[in-house]
């Protein structure tokens, strides 16, 4: 596959020092190693390896979403690339869904979703804080994903918009305050997803979930254990994220409680 101008390429120089860029005419990217003229870039077959004018090698790779969310500007801590595809797979995204998202941060996994719900999907991103949101609207112009995300600037407790989407997924300190505001946008056995650091918030986080009438509950963390790839000395390195967080997992259920019965 052919590059052409306005495509999203990762350039590498190894393992660990790579760069996402947009392909523009006359322009130039810069690295420690020297720069690269895009004009070079166009034409050429992904998977190929370029020379500078210092004389360095760099190989050319079409992006894939893990990449795209490494690619990013962070004001807040972001969502590791292993509980994004989790949330991803749990949350049935998939083209044509809509997706509420509670708070945006730096657009990292705001980014993923959009990707994934392309091209007649939509992500509806909620945030609190208006410098984490204009740092997300940068990344999202950034990566062309900018139109299929309405970013919104309000406090959840308010409540949502939407109604009837697929999946809402809260990234909130206290997302036991916004389970029934998620229940009413949901539809009919649509996905709840939270994520939470701490023991204590997934257990007032599953109480919220019983009392609203959200059933298959489940909790877990996602662990990723990364191996060196050194011919000879293949073993598990020796820094790693030992933990990241807790995903809670439920579907709204439509049976009437007791209450409701009366």
């Amino acid at each position: 596959m052919k590059i052409k101008k306005g495509d999203f390429v990762l350039i590498s120089s190894s393992t660990t020092k790579k760069w996402m860029v947009k392909v523009e005419v006359d322009k130039e990217f810069h690295t420690h190693k020297g720069s690269i003229k895009f004009n070079d870039l166009i034409g050429r077959e992904f998977g190929e390896r370029i020379e500078n004018n210092k004389g360095a090698i760099f190989y050319l790779w079409k992006p894939l979403p893990c990449d795209y969310s490494g690619a990013i500007a962070h004001s807040t801590q972001i969502i590791y690339q292993t509980d994004i595809a989790q949330i991803i797979f749990v949350a049935g995204v998939c083209s044509g869904t809509r997706v509420i998202e509670a708070g945006t941060g730096s657009g990292s996994l705001t980014a993923a979703l959009a990707r994934y719900v392309k091209p007649n999907g939509k992500v509806f991103s909620y945030e609190i804080n208006e410098k984490h949101q204009r740092t997300a609207k940068k990344n999202l112009d950034k990566l062309g994903l900018a139109d299929v995300v309405e970013l919104k600037l309000r406090d959840v407790s308010e409540g949502f918009d939407e109604f009837d989407v697929d999946a809402v997924i809260l990234d909130l300190p206290n997302p036991w305050d916004v389970i029934s505001a998620a229940r009413k946008s949901l539809m009919g056995g649509g996905v709840l997803v939270v994520f939470v650091p701490t023991f204590i918030q997934v257990e007032k986080t599953i109480v919220k979930m019983v009392e609203e009438n959200f059933l298959q509950i489940e909790a877990f963390e996602v662990i990723r254990r990364d191996l060196t790839t050194k011919i000879g000395a293949i073993r598990p390195v020796t820094r790693i994220v030992n933990f990241t967080a807790f995903l809670v997992v439920a579907r709204k259920g439509l049976h009437r409680s007791k209450e409701e019965q009366k």
